[in-house]
């Protein structure tokens, strides 16, 4: 049986990874007939918020491992918080159109086990565009306070509910796919960046 971490873990990534500012999603951007794998995410990055990587300045370390399956990526991020929490989450990529895109998700324990698994929970995703170079990757997270914005003005095309720890999307994966390739260049939407370098 799939089960995921706590909402208070998946937020708390969030936090880490995007700036305080990753709209999150409870389905997933991806479909299981997605066969996109891209070798060059794998390996051990150096992770900070922003468009552009500074070498010197304080980083997180994240290794993307393939999954045994082939489909997916196991992710960890080291290091989460100051008692030396590690967080486990997957990754799939995703082409739509021209563009490329990844999807974070909660981690199938299945697959992944864990010694405890907090409960209930619900699985959640958070997705942005990406692009890849040999050395160095950016994501173009879609933006919490942009869904938030459009919400209240009645011009974002996809459902939400609201939680204790925030606005979640609740769309169908066909619905996030269409807004995602329609708003791919819009540089409002998927305006909070993350940056990886490839550890040395």
């Amino acid at each position: 049986m799939k089960r995921c971490f706590s909402s208070v873990v998946t937020m708390a990534l969030v936090l880490i990874l995007a700036g305080c500012g990753a709209a999150s999603s409870l389905f997933p951007l991806f479909l299981e007939s997605d066969e996109v794998f891209d070798e060059r995410l794998l390996g051990d990055w150096h992770v900070q918020d922003g468009a552009t990587f500074t070498h010197g300045a304080e980083s997180k370390r994240m290794i993307f491992r393939k999954s045994a399956d082939g489909k997916e990526y196991e992710v960890t991020l080291f290091d989460f918080d100051d008692k030396g929490m590690n967080l486990a989450l997957t990754a799939h990529m995703v082409r739509l159109g021209t563009f490329s895109f990844i999807d974070f998700g909660t981690p199938d324990t299945d697959k992944r086990k864990f010694i405890e698994i907090p409960f209930p929970a619900i699985e959640s995703h958070f997705f942005g565009r990406i692009d890849l170079e040999k050395d160095s990757v950016r994501i173009d997270f879609l933006d919490d306070e942009w869904v938030k914005k459009q919400g209240k003005a009645g011009k974002l095309p996809l459902a939400t509910v609201q939680t204790a720890e925030g606005l979640v999307i609740s769309a169908s994966t066909e619905e996030l796919r269409k807004f995602a390739l329609e708003h791919a260049e819009d540089m409002e939407a998927f305006s909070e960046p993350y940056s990886l370098s490839r550890t040395k």
